[in-house]
């Protein structure tokens, strides 16, 4: 079973089940059906603070993910559970008008990066693949 809680932080038009459905069609994709996830929908503020303490960037960015057991790591906190993704919205909705595409569109894509640092793919790993494709 895929379980995906979503926290909005701040005012989003975008209902949970969209977050949900597009993390739950995802995982079947690569064929995974147990997981937990949480996502975090925050603003410019948040984020950027976040980057700081945890990346040492003090810089706005537009999603970073925390995976719950990392390599070497003995333990995991919750069975299943594979970290939280956190989504800036402020700086999606922007980044889409300057891509030229709709807001929707870079959610998923966003949702889909954040989502494959859960399962531990780095940049390099995911140049190779079409995200947008997953």
């Amino acid at each position: 079973m895929i379980e995906v809680e979503v926290n909005k932080r701040i005012k989003c038009d975008f209902k949970d089940d969209f977050f949900c459905d597009i993390i739950k069609a995802t995982l079947k994709k690569i064929k995974i059906s147990k997981a937990k996830i949480s996502i975090a929908i925050v603003g410019n503020k948040e984020i950027q603070n976040l980057n700081l303490k945890y990346r040492y960037k003090d810089e706005v960015t537009d999603v970073l993910s925390f995976r719950a057991v990392e390599a070497g790591d003995s333990f995991e906190l919750e069975p299943n559970y594979l970290g939280e993704i956190i989504l800036n919205f402020p700086y999606i909705v922007r980044q889409a008008k300057d891509l030229n595409h709709s807001t929707q569109k870079e959610i998923e894509i966003m949702l889909r990066h954040g989502l494959l640092h859960l399962l531990g793919y780095t940049h390099e790993q995911m140049r190779q693949l079409d995200i947008e494709a997953i």
